[in-house]
């Protein structure tokens, strides 16, 4: 039977209208903002079972959503979904990259590359960044060429973490006390010097002994020698006093002589135009002319004898007027007589040098190796030798040698080279 026909009307009393275009009457719903439409609530059923609603999750009632292949929205995600996947295998590959210069302990280290730290400078170590709190993560702090701020890790008094960092020393008014694997700073007295305690026995202890020993053995040489320094000073005042004695006891060059006085230091004459008068005891210097030629007078008779040897003398005839004249004797040495001769085969064995004149009394010998020998002369006694062990003198060829000596047969002669020759002068 047919259904009944029933009109719908909107708020104002308009009819709604159907599609008529087709054989369907369907109602027709615009949702454009004017007019506006509440339709209410709409239940979309996929396949007989309602749409699936839970984000997240898809399923076979999940609502797929197909737009035209030439839709700009479209367009513009196909384009970033290329770059996000471009971009996945450049991270991708970043990552592996990075993952290869990380090495597990035990490893050779053989990267090129590396992570560089950030670190952060301050010419001067102070608490930063503000706001850091116990626990949380900062910087490392670097000074202006990057060397790394570090602080020691030892606390005081308390049991050894890792290796000691303090380098230097503490100044405590009292000693502390560590107990045994305690870390401690070195004592250092209020000047910043080092306090050492001498272990007794070590070998600093005994160097202190020793030392100690030393400086009381100098302790009592120092008391010897201040006995000896007062010794010395009261010698000193004596030698100077004589000094003083000496210093006025002399005279200028050209100066008066005071007649009387207490000077007698004088060494060398005095010219006085009149003699003066000396009595016995006194002291008087040489009386000279006034060309400075001593003055000599004999106390008796007339004349001045010098002994030079034993068997010569020299007379001096001193005249009324001072004149010296020789009138017996000689004046030099006393040589009156020269001779020579030579030994021409002179062997390797000390011999006399005595050649055909054989042993002659003499006052002086001149020796000469001649100078067509070979070896060496060695001139000395009847010990002489070639190696010098008993002394001697060596002569190279044409080498000579005088010596005083009161004959020729004194002297020995010895040739490294058989028969050798050596001539000589002696004098009588």
């Amino acid at each position: 039977m047919p259904h009944p026909k029933v009109k719908i009307s909107d708020d104002s009393g308009n009819t709604v209208a159907v599609d008529t275009s087709g054989a369907s009457n369907a109602l027709k719903v615009s949702l454009l903002a004017t007019p506006t439409i509440d339709i209410g609530d709409v239940s979309l059923l996929l396949g007989g079972t309602a749409a699936d609603t839970g984000a997240g999750v898809y399923g076979a009632q999940t609502l797929r959503v197909t737009m035209a292949a030439n839709d700009a929205l479209l367009t513009t995600m196909n384009t970033n979904l290329t770059d996000i996947e471009t971009l996945s295998g450049t991270i991708a590959g970043d990552t592996t990259e990075i993952a290869g210069y990380f090495l597990a302990s035990g490893s050779s280290y053989a990267q090129r590359k590396g992570i560089v730290n950030i670190v952060l400078r301050t010419d001067a170590l102070e608490a930063i960044p503000a706001g850091v709190a116990d626990g949380d993560y900062t910087e490392l702090q670097v000074d202006s060429v990057g060397g790394l701020y570090v602080t020691g890790s030892e606390i005081e008094n308390a049991a050894v973490q890792s290796e000691p960092l303090l380098i230097g020393g503490r100044y405590d008014s009292s000693a502390r006390t560590l107990d045994d694997g305690d870390a401690g700073a070195v004592a250092l007295n209020a000047s910043g010097h080092v306090i050492m305690d001498v272990v007794d026995g070590g070998q600093l202890d005994t160097i202190i002994d020793t030392l100690e020993t030393t400086l009381t053995a100098i302790e009592t040489d120092q008391a010897a020698i201040e006995v000896l320094l007062t010794g010395i000073d009261a010698d000193t005042n004596t030698i100077q006093g004589n000094i003083v004695n000496i210093g006025n006891a002399t005279y200028s060059d050209d100066a008066d002589w005071t007649d009387g006085s207490s000077k007698h230091l004088l060494v060398g004459g005095l010219y006085q135009s009149s003699m003066q008068s000396v009595t016995d005891g006194d002291v008087a210097p040489f009386q000279v002319d006034a060309n400075g030629v001593l003055k000599v007078s004999p106390s008796t008779g007339s004349e001045f004898q010098v002994d030079i040897v034993s068997s010569a003398a020299l007379t001096v005839d001193l005249g009324s007027n001072n004149d010296v004249t020789v009138t017996s004797g000689s004046v030099g040495h006393d040589i009156t007589g020269l001779a020579s001769d030579d030994n021409d085969t002179v062997g390797t064995s000390a011999e006399k040098i005595s050649g055909a004149d054989g042993d002659v009394a003499c006052k002086r010998v001149d020796i000469m190796a001649h100078p067509s020998n070979t070896g060496y002369i060695w001139v000395g006694d009847s010990a002489v030798s070639v190696d010098g062990l008993n002394g001697g003198i060596r002569l190279s060829p044409g080498d000579f040698y005088s010596m005083d000596i009161d004959n020729t047969g004194d002297v020995y002669v010895i040739a490294t080279v058989d028969t050798e020759n050596v001539c000589f002068n002696y004098f009588t």
